[in-house]
Protein backbone atom coordinates (compact mmCIF):
# COMPACT_ATOMS: atom_id res chain seq x y z
CA UNK A 1 0.00 0.00 0.00
CA UNK A 2 1.49 3.78 -1.03
CA UNK A 3 2.09 5.84 1.70
CA UNK A 4 -0.76 8.39 0.23
CA UNK A 5 -3.62 5.52 0.56
CA UNK A 6 -2.32 4.81 4.24
CA UNK A 7 -2.37 9.02 5.22
CA UNK A 8 -6.36 9.07 3.68
CA UNK A 9 -7.25 6.03 5.23
CA UNK A 10 -5.89 7.37 8.89
CA UNK A 11 -7.18 10.86 8.33
CA UNK A 12 -10.85 8.86 7.30
CA UNK A 13 -10.43 7.19 10.94
CA UNK A 14 -9.68 10.24 12.83
CA UNK A 15 -12.96 11.84 11.03
CA UNK A 16 -15.50 9.18 12.06
CA UNK A 17 -14.19 8.78 15.36
CA UNK A 18 -14.46 13.04 15.94
CA UNK A 19 -18.11 12.64 14.62
CA UNK A 20 -18.76 10.01 16.91
CA UNK A 21 -17.51 11.93 19.75
CA UNK A 22 -19.31 14.71 19.14
CA UNK A 23 -22.96 12.95 18.65
CA UNK A 24 -21.90 11.52 21.98
CA UNK A 25 -21.49 14.82 23.98
CA UNK A 26 -24.74 16.33 22.07
CA UNK A 27 -23.12 18.86 19.59
CA UNK A 28 -24.54 17.14 16.61
CA UNK A 29 -28.02 15.63 16.31
CA UNK A 30 -28.86 12.25 16.63
CA UNK A 31 -31.31 10.69 14.94
CA UNK A 32 -34.34 9.06 16.83
CA UNK A 33 -37.83 10.10 18.39
CA UNK A 34 -39.33 13.35 16.49
CA UNK A 35 -41.65 15.73 18.26
CA UNK A 36 -45.03 16.12 17.31
CA UNK A 37 -43.95 19.45 15.02
CA UNK A 38 -41.71 17.13 13.04
CA UNK A 39 -38.24 18.30 14.48
CA UNK A 40 -35.98 15.65 16.24
CA UNK A 41 -36.60 15.28 20.14
CA UNK A 42 -33.78 16.81 22.49
CA UNK A 43 -32.01 13.29 23.91
CA UNK A 44 -33.10 12.91 27.84
CA UNK A 45 -29.89 14.10 30.52
CA UNK A 46 -29.02 10.90 32.07
CA UNK A 47 -30.33 10.29 35.37
CA UNK A 48 -33.48 12.76 34.41
CA UNK A 49 -37.16 11.35 35.16
CA UNK A 50 -40.26 12.78 33.80
CA UNK A 51 -42.97 14.65 35.55
CA UNK A 52 -46.63 13.66 34.48
CA UNK A 53 -47.23 16.63 37.05
CA UNK A 54 -46.08 18.68 40.00
CA UNK A 55 -48.10 19.60 43.26
CA UNK A 56 -48.21 23.55 44.21
CA UNK A 57 -48.68 24.21 47.47
CA UNK A 58 -50.74 26.63 48.82
CA UNK A 59 -50.40 29.26 51.73
CA UNK A 60 -52.44 32.27 53.30
CA UNK A 61 -50.27 35.22 53.89
CA UNK A 62 -51.72 38.11 56.05
CA UNK A 63 -49.90 41.43 57.62
CA UNK A 64 -50.39 42.29 60.97
CA UNK A 65 -49.73 45.72 63.13
CA UNK A 66 -49.29 46.28 66.89
CA UNK A 67 -48.74 49.64 68.58
CA UNK A 68 -47.74 50.98 72.20
CA UNK A 69 -47.79 54.07 73.06
CA UNK A 70 -45.71 55.93 75.73
CA UNK A 71 -44.74 59.56 77.12
CA UNK A 72 -41.40 60.32 75.47
CA UNK A 73 -38.69 60.48 78.50
CA UNK A 74 -35.74 61.82 77.28
CA UNK A 75 -35.55 65.73 75.40
CA UNK A 76 -32.62 66.96 72.63
CA UNK A 77 -31.77 70.12 72.74
CA UNK A 78 -29.84 71.96 69.94
CA UNK A 79 -28.68 75.55 71.46
CA UNK A 80 -25.64 77.73 71.97
CA UNK A 81 -24.63 81.37 71.03
CA UNK A 82 -24.51 83.62 67.77
CA UNK A 83 -22.16 86.75 67.91
CA UNK A 84 -21.07 89.40 65.80
CA UNK A 85 -18.62 91.63 66.53
CA UNK A 86 -15.86 93.77 63.81
CA UNK A 87 -13.07 91.92 64.85
CA UNK A 88 -13.11 88.17 64.42
CA UNK A 89 -10.70 87.91 67.79
CA UNK A 90 -13.76 89.50 70.01
CA UNK A 91 -16.36 87.92 67.80
CA UNK A 92 -14.70 84.67 68.81
CA UNK A 93 -13.34 85.68 72.47
CA UNK A 94 -17.11 86.81 72.88
CA UNK A 95 -18.60 83.46 72.08
CA UNK A 96 -16.00 81.19 74.10
CA UNK A 97 -17.09 83.05 77.33
CA UNK A 98 -20.79 82.82 76.40
CA UNK A 99 -20.64 79.26 75.61
CA UNK A 100 -18.52 78.30 78.91
CA UNK A 101 -20.93 80.03 80.79
CA UNK A 102 -23.45 77.89 79.41
CA UNK A 103 -21.94 75.09 79.02
CA UNK A 104 -21.09 75.45 83.13
CA UNK A 105 -24.72 76.38 83.96
CA UNK A 106 -25.84 73.14 82.19
CA UNK A 107 -23.38 71.01 83.82
CA UNK A 108 -24.51 72.73 87.25
CA UNK A 109 -28.31 71.40 86.60
CA UNK A 110 -27.14 67.53 86.15
CA UNK A 111 -26.78 67.57 82.37
CA UNK A 112 -23.77 65.30 81.94
CA UNK A 113 -20.76 65.57 79.89
CA UNK A 114 -21.97 62.61 77.42
CA UNK A 115 -25.38 63.90 76.70
CA UNK A 116 -23.65 67.39 75.69
CA UNK A 117 -21.80 67.05 72.31
CA UNK A 118 -21.07 70.17 69.82
CA UNK A 119 -22.59 70.13 66.30
CA UNK A 120 -21.74 73.50 64.80
CA UNK A 121 -18.82 75.43 65.44
CA UNK A 122 -18.65 78.27 62.37
CA UNK A 123 -16.82 82.02 61.40
CA UNK A 124 -18.07 84.26 58.48
CA UNK A 125 -17.17 87.05 57.76
CA UNK A 126 -20.03 89.68 57.56
CA UNK A 127 -20.22 91.85 54.07
CA UNK A 128 -22.73 95.19 53.37
CA UNK A 129 -22.92 94.28 49.26
CA UNK A 130 -24.19 97.81 48.40
CA UNK A 131 -20.88 99.46 49.62
CA UNK A 132 -18.76 95.73 48.98
CA UNK A 133 -16.91 96.26 52.88
CA UNK A 134 -16.08 93.81 55.10
CA UNK A 135 -18.89 94.97 58.43
CA UNK A 136 -17.35 92.49 60.82
CA UNK A 137 -18.03 88.61 61.85
CA UNK A 138 -20.15 86.07 63.04
CA UNK A 139 -19.72 83.41 65.53
CA UNK A 140 -21.96 80.45 65.90
CA UNK A 141 -21.21 77.67 68.25
CA UNK A 142 -24.52 74.70 68.65
CA UNK A 143 -24.19 72.14 71.29
CA UNK A 144 -26.61 69.03 71.19
CA UNK A 145 -28.12 68.81 74.82
CA UNK A 146 -29.94 65.28 75.83
CA UNK A 147 -32.24 65.99 78.61
CA UNK A 148 -33.09 62.64 80.96
CA UNK A 149 -34.62 64.94 83.98
CA UNK A 150 -37.65 65.87 81.01
CA UNK A 151 -39.60 67.40 83.60
CA UNK A 152 -37.50 69.74 84.14
CA UNK A 153 -36.47 70.69 80.56
CA UNK A 154 -38.66 74.41 80.87
CA UNK A 155 -36.48 75.69 83.85
CA UNK A 156 -33.26 73.90 82.10
CA UNK A 157 -33.69 75.91 79.07
CA UNK A 158 -34.59 79.22 81.31
CA UNK A 159 -31.68 78.75 82.98
CA UNK A 160 -29.91 78.32 79.95
CA UNK A 161 -30.73 81.02 78.09
CA UNK A 162 -29.98 83.62 81.36
CA UNK A 163 -26.52 82.02 81.32
CA UNK A 164 -25.79 82.95 77.57
CA UNK A 165 -27.39 81.26 75.32
CA UNK A 166 -29.03 83.29 72.64
CA UNK A 167 -30.21 80.46 70.20
CA UNK A 168 -32.62 77.45 71.21
CA UNK A 169 -33.97 75.69 68.42
CA UNK A 170 -34.71 71.91 67.32
CA UNK A 171 -36.32 70.48 70.72
CA UNK A 172 -37.23 66.90 70.10
CA UNK A 173 -38.57 64.31 72.33
CA UNK A 174 -38.29 60.51 71.95
CA UNK A 175 -38.10 57.54 74.42
CA UNK A 176 -34.49 56.23 74.82
CA UNK A 177 -34.46 52.46 75.08
CA UNK A 178 -37.50 51.69 73.14
CA UNK A 179 -36.45 47.59 73.31
CA UNK A 180 -39.44 46.55 75.70
CA UNK A 181 -42.09 48.47 74.09
CA UNK A 182 -40.91 47.04 70.60
CA UNK A 183 -41.40 43.91 72.09
CA UNK A 184 -44.56 44.40 73.32
CA UNK A 185 -46.06 45.83 70.06
CA UNK A 186 -44.88 43.27 67.85
CA UNK A 187 -46.70 40.55 70.23
CA UNK A 188 -49.89 42.54 69.41
CA UNK A 189 -48.75 42.38 65.26
CA UNK A 190 -48.47 38.66 65.43
CA UNK A 191 -51.51 38.49 67.90
CA UNK A 192 -53.35 41.04 64.75
CA UNK A 193 -51.61 38.41 61.85
CA UNK A 194 -53.18 35.48 63.39
CA UNK A 195 -56.61 37.15 63.87
CA UNK A 196 -56.87 37.44 60.43
CA UNK A 197 -55.48 34.74 59.27
CA UNK A 198 -58.42 32.72 61.12
CA UNK A 199 -60.98 34.76 60.24
CA UNK A 200 -60.05 34.74 56.65
CA UNK A 201 -59.58 30.49 56.94
CA UNK A 202 -63.12 30.37 58.73
CA UNK A 203 -64.66 32.36 55.74
CA UNK A 204 -63.04 30.25 52.84
CA UNK A 205 -63.83 27.24 54.58
CA UNK A 206 -60.10 25.70 55.25
CA UNK A 207 -57.74 24.97 57.85
CA UNK A 208 -54.83 26.80 59.09
CA UNK A 209 -51.57 24.74 59.01
CA UNK A 210 -48.72 25.98 60.83
CA UNK A 211 -46.48 28.88 60.09
CA UNK A 212 -44.00 28.67 57.27
CA UNK A 213 -42.56 32.15 57.02
CA UNK A 214 -42.77 35.31 59.38
CA UNK A 215 -40.94 38.55 59.37
CA UNK A 216 -41.05 41.97 60.55
CA UNK A 217 -41.25 45.18 57.63
CA UNK A 218 -39.91 47.35 60.67
CA UNK A 219 -40.76 49.54 63.76
CA UNK A 220 -41.01 53.48 64.38
CA UNK A 221 -40.74 55.35 66.91
CA UNK A 222 -41.77 58.78 65.84
CA UNK A 223 -39.70 61.81 67.27
CA UNK A 224 -42.09 65.19 68.18
CA UNK A 225 -40.25 68.37 67.45
CA UNK A 226 -41.08 71.54 68.96
CA UNK A 227 -40.79 75.09 67.45
CA UNK A 228 -37.65 77.25 68.20
CA UNK A 229 -37.97 79.11 71.36
CA UNK A 230 -36.92 82.95 71.33
CA UNK A 231 -34.87 83.75 74.35
CA UNK A 232 -37.31 86.91 74.92
CA UNK A 233 -39.38 84.05 75.99
CA UNK A 234 -38.01 83.53 79.47
CA UNK A 235 -39.16 86.43 80.59
CA UNK A 236 -42.59 85.56 81.17
CA UNK A 237 -40.46 82.63 83.29
CA UNK A 238 -40.16 78.72 82.67
CA UNK A 239 -40.83 78.04 78.97
CA UNK A 240 -43.87 75.79 79.23
CA UNK A 241 -43.05 72.44 77.14
CA UNK A 242 -45.64 69.69 76.84
CA UNK A 243 -44.03 66.33 75.58
CA UNK A 244 -47.14 64.33 74.36
CA UNK A 245 -46.96 60.85 73.66
CA UNK A 246 -44.97 58.85 70.99
CA UNK A 247 -46.49 55.56 69.53
CA UNK A 248 -44.28 52.79 68.95
CA UNK A 249 -45.50 51.08 66.15
CA UNK A 250 -44.29 47.53 64.30
CA UNK A 251 -45.47 45.69 61.27
CA UNK A 252 -45.30 41.59 60.74
CA UNK A 253 -45.72 39.15 58.08
CA UNK A 254 -46.65 35.54 58.57
CA UNK A 255 -47.65 32.74 55.99
CA UNK A 256 -49.57 29.97 56.80
CA UNK A 257 -50.05 26.22 55.31
CA UNK A 258 -53.70 25.91 54.30
CA UNK A 259 -55.11 22.64 55.18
Amino acid sequence: MSRGLIIFFGALVSLLLLLVLLAQTGVLPVRGAQSAGGGVAAPRASGATALAGSAVTGGLSVSGEGAVSARPDIAIVQLGVDITNPSVGEAQSMATQQMDAVLKKLKSLGIADKDIRTTQYSVQPQMDYQKNVLTGYRVVNIVQVTVRQIDKLGSILDQAVGSGATKVQGISFTIDDPSKLEAEARDKAIQDAKAKAEQMAKAAGVKLGKVTALSESGSTVPVRYEMAIAPAARAAGDVPISTGESEIRVTVQMVFDIE
